[in-house]
């Protein structure tokens, strides 16, 4: 097991489709904090000097995980059209797709996101 994250892409594709998506197979650890930032403020407490208030902004979890996961597409648009990828585009992916809705639970089994406690000494 190497050190290092794994940069070749991963293809997710659903059974009798030519449609896939490609994602990282796993997020780096910089790409896990800038994750943890969009989603995440601090900020001055209401009540006190000394307390310091968390904004978690769920609804942009999905968002920023598909942008720092997807490389490359091959999807078609209603015409039957090759849609070049672009990461902009990833904007307008529908995550109720069942395309889409498979590449963010390959994403979130690739990459647990629980909070891990770091060995000192």
């Amino acid at each position: 097991m190497g050190h290092f994250v794994n940069r070749e892409p991963v293809r997710i594709q659903l059974e009798g489709s030519e449609e896939w998506i490609a994602i990282k197979p796993k997020l780096s650890v910089v790409e896990r904090g800038q994750l943890m930032d969009a989603i995440m403020e601090t900020g001055p407490g209401k009540f006190d000097q000394e307390s310091v208030d968390f904004r978690f902004y769920v609804g942009r979890f999905n968002a920023f995980l598909l942008k720092l996961a997807i490389v490359d597409w091959y999807l078609l648009d209603e015409q039957g059209q090759p849609v070049p990828f672009s990461k902009g585009r990833i904007d307008d992916l529908d995550q109720d797709d069942p395309l889409v809705d498979s590449v963010l639970g390959e994403i979130a089994a690739r990459n647990p996101f629980g909070t891990r406690a770091t060995k000192t000494g």
